[in-house]
């Protein structure tokens, strides 16, 4: 019965497994086994292989949900097989990342453990149970095969101990090792952990470079580890490989002794470190310098296959080949044997002149070299250069001038000069002095290479003209005698002569005191020769250069002026109080011959600077004036200064207060850029008021007093009122009544201004019989109204009804006036009826008779 149970469970396994491989359209859930996380990698069925008997071995696996919806309530239904279990025992196993639901396209990881207990083949199932929205509980199924057999028993080749043999000191050899697995299970987790200094893996890492070895080694199974050998000192050294590995049951080791030999290589070494110099040599020397070189081995091994590279002219082999006239080293050096090379100098060109010895060959293990620097300084013969060349010229000089001149020798040679003299003068020209290297001069009969000295030369014309001579210095340079020679000459003039413009006297006339002001005067040399060492004296206060200094700003006069040429000097005036001032400007010079004085007397006069003020003050009240109208005012502006006023300008106002027009002086202002000093003028300001408010400004008035820039101020206030406005009584209608025709009836109307400006101009109009002013003529006999109504006052009219005709009238009384802004109307209606006058009868007519009645009776 069991069996059956089996087989039914089978069969329904299988369909499960079927309908996970086969999704369909639907959203269901499907989870497969992977040996990655990547779902192509799916699998059915995983063999264990070989397991050791009586131990375990343990496989993580992916689990792939590769359905559309989420997998829920994943449980391990059942293992199958005596030897086949989750690591731990339970779902996932130890170290297994799933849990009861997988998202569609995610994964999860379970660990598997096969523990064989016979050297049999052993069979069975992982099934895991889930479900989804779809389809319910569903199963995936794994297969799973193993084996017991022997653990795993690795060994490693070339034993009992490999010898690496000699080795260099600083090189590294390589081996590659094979490891051997005699078991039938696999070793895993395998590491090397026994060498240490000397020996190593290949790169530092388990296999080593080029190793095929794993962390797992099947049963059988072979693959290699690299090992290096890199000694650090002399001697022969040992180590050990040792793997560590698990073999399915027990951690193992397994080991291989090893061994090398460090040695030296060969090391040649070439005297006179670090540099050897040849140090100073003439071009063209003879003969030519050379020194002997020692080459010495001082390694373990003899230096074989030596060749010369390096050497290039001017440095060679002498002789011209190796070693050298005088070397003896060949292709080979014993160890701790010395040979020799011979090198020469031969320089064609100055300079310093680098080189190298460089001798390759075979240290035992590979090529090396050695190499020596070599220098040297290749110079050319002492050469001596005058300066000022070709010709130096004293230039246009005066007549009875004593004109020195230092000339600068210089050895641009590589040795010193020796044996140096002058000569070749002759008058108007010699050393200063009389003698070489004239008074004042440095130079010796020694001028060292690279080094410069002084002659002193003097040139004393004592008549006109053009005069040329050579000044010749003999000296040795190391080889021969040779002279450097200079050509010199002068021309002798008529000495400088200087003149100021402007004179007799340059008067810079009134000017603000505190102010400044500058003038250009020209100097001119009428002479022949420059003047030299000019400078001014004798200027002092208010008069100074501009800027404080000789020439002055912008000036361009120098310490020397030549003969014909002019230029600059600008000196400034700034007085300090109200008085005429005088100096002078006093140019002392040389003319070439003797110093000198050219002079310019000057003057200026200071006077108070400009003040404007503006008239009305301390402030200026527009009054009251109407919104939306316009009140201009004239002010006048006076100069109470003693200079003229310049670049006036009027800002500061602002709405509603400006100047008339628009722009300064304001329409009928005659103010322009400058008021002459006690001169007046006028601007015009306007107050055009938009609200009921007191308004402020001050006119500002910008100027230059002479000095400084300065301003003039003048407040300015108004007040914004509203319009006249007038009303008359009795509204909305005044009824006069009913009156017999041909009768009279007056009325007085009180006008009243309720507006805030006077209204002006007022006159009546409007009526017609039989309304009319009484009189006639507004405002009516014994009215009070006139042509004008201050604010908040009171006036009357007298108005006369006198109907003529039966009937009802109507009519209007207007007032007309300007409020302040422009014509307006206040009116009154009014009306009134015309009747028959009463007619009274009394009867009895015609005659009513009392009769006669006693007296006292009634």
């Amino acid at each position: 019965m069991r069996f059956l149970k089996a087989i039914a469970l089978g069969i329904a396994l299988s369909s499960c497994v079927a309908n996970v491989q086969e999704p369909t359209a639907q959203s269901e859930a499907h989870l497969i086994f992977s040996t990655s996380s990547n779902v192509t990698d799916q699998i059915e069925s995983y063999d264990f292989l070989v397991a050791a008997t009586g131990g375990y071995y343990d496989k993580t696996l992916y689990v792939i949900n590769s359905g559309k919806t989420l997998a829920r309530e994943i449980a391990d239904m059942t293992v199958s097989g005596q030897r086949f279990l989750f690591k731990g025992g339970v779902y996932p196993g130890t170290g297994g990342t799933c849990a009861t639901e997988l998202n569609e396209g995610d994964f999860c990881t379970i660990v598997l453990r096969f523990s064989p207990d016979t050297n049999t083949i052993f069979t069975g199932e992982y099934i895991l149970s889930f479900s989804d929205k779809v389809s319910g509980t569903k199963q995936s199924t794994l297969s799973v095969t193993g084996k017991g057999g022997l653990p795993a028993s690795l060994a490693i080749s070339d034993g009992p101990t490999y010898d690496f043999g000699p080795t260099p000191i600083g090189t590294s050899l390589d081996y590659t090792f094979t490891v051997t697995n005699s078991g039938e299970a696999r070793a895993v987790n395998v590491s090397e952990i026994g060498l240490a200094t000397h020996f190593g893996l290949k790169g530092g890492v388990y296999p080593g470079d080029g190793g095929t070895c794993n962390l797992e080694i099947t049963g059988g199974g072979s693959c290699t580890i690299v090992v290096s050998f890199t000694p650090a000192n002399v001697g022969t050294l040992t180590d050990t490989i040792d793997l560590l590995y698990f073999d399915g049951i027990n951690s193992q080791h397994a080991q291989r002794d090893v061994q090398g030999d460090g040695v030296l290589p060969a090391v040649l070494e070439i005297s006179d470190a670090p540099i050897y110099s040849f140090g100073t040599v003439i071009v063209g020397q003879a003969p030519s310098p050379s020194h002997v070189f020692t080459v010495t081995n001082t390694g373990g091994l003899p230096a074989t296959g030596i060749f010369i590279g390096g050497l290039a002219a001017p440095y060679t082999f002498t002789g011209g080949t190796f070693p050298g006239t005088l070397g003896t080293c060949t292709a080979t050096v014993g160890v701790g044997a010395s040979c020799t090379v011979d090198v020469s100098f031969t320089p064609t060109a100055p300079g310093v002149l680098t080189d190298t010895i460089n001798i390759v060959y075979n240290n035992g293990v590979l090529m090396a070299s050695t190499d020596r620097d070599l220098t040297a300084n290749a110079v050319m013969p002492a050469s001596i250069q005058i300066s000022d060349a070709p010709l130096y010229d004293y230039g246009t000089v005066a007549v009875g001038s004593i004109n020195s001149h230092s000339f600068t020798l210089t050895n641009t040679g590589g040795v010193a000069a020796t044996v140096m003299s002058g000569s070749g003068l002759a008058a108007p020209f010699a050393f200063a002095g009389g003698v070489y290297p004239g008074a004042g001069g440095t130079c010796t009969p020694v001028l060292n290479a690279g080094s410069s000295c002084s002659v002193v030369v003097q040139y004393s014309p004592v008549g006109t003209g053009v005069l040329t001579q050579t000044m010749d210095i003999t000296y040795n340079n190391g080889l021969a005698a040779v002279t450097s020679s200079r050509d010199v000459q002068g021309n002798a003039l008529p000495p400088a002569n200087l003149s100021i413009s402007d004179g007799p006297t340059y008067d810079y006339g009134n000017l603000a005191i505190g102010a400044t002001v500058s003038h250009t005067f020209t100097v001119t040399n009428s002479g022949s020769v420059s003047a030299t060492s000019v400078n001014v004296t004798g200027l002092s206060a208010p008069f100074a250069f501009v800027g404080g200094a000789f020439p002055g700003t912008g000036g361009t006069c120098t310490t020397t002026i030549i003969a014909g040429a002019s230029c600059t000097l600008v000196v400034s005036f700034t007085p300090t109080a109200t008085a005429l001032t005088t100096s002078s400007i006093d140019m002392n010079y040389n003319d070439g011959a003797n110093n000198v004085v050219s002079s310019r007397p000057v003057q200026g006069t200071g006077v108070a600077p400009a003040v404007l003020s503006i008239s009305d003050g301390p402030t200026y009240d527009f009054g009251a004036a109407v919104i939306g109208t316009t009140v201009n005012y004239t002010f006048t502006v006076t100069n109470t200064g003693g200079i003229d006023a310049t670049t006036i300008t009027g800002t500061g106002l602002v709405a509603p207060f400006t100047f008339t027009g628009g722009a300064y002086p304001g329409t009928g202002g005659t103010c322009g850029a400058t008021l002459a000093a006690g001169a007046n003028c006028a601007i015009v300001v306007s107050y055009s008021p938009t609200t009921l408010t007191t308004d402020t400004d001050t006119i500002q008035l910008n100027y230059y007093d002479g000095a400084v820039n300065q301003s003039a101020f003048r407040d300015v206030t108004g007040q914004g009122i509203p319009p006249g406005l007038l009303s008359i009584s009795d509204s909305p209608i005044y009824d006069f009544g009913t009156i017999a025709n041909s009768a009279t009836l007056t009325y007085v109307f009180t006008v009243t201004n309720i507006g805030g400006a006077t209204t002006t101009a007022m006159a009546g109009s409007g009526l017609a019989a039989p309304f009319t002013f009484l009189g006639g003529l507004y405002p009516g006999t014994g009215g009070t109204c006139g042509l004008s109504l201050a604010p908040t006052a009171s006036c009357t009219i007298v108005i006369e009804f006198a109907p003529v005709a039966t009937g009802a009238y109507v009519d209007t009384i207007d007032i007309n006036y300007n409020d302040g802004i422009g014509a307006q109307v206040s009116s009154r209606d009014i009306q009134g009826s015309g009747a028959v006058p009463a007619l009274l009868s009394i009867n009895s007519a015609p005659l009513f008779d009392f009769s006669q009645r006693a007296i006292g009776s009634s």
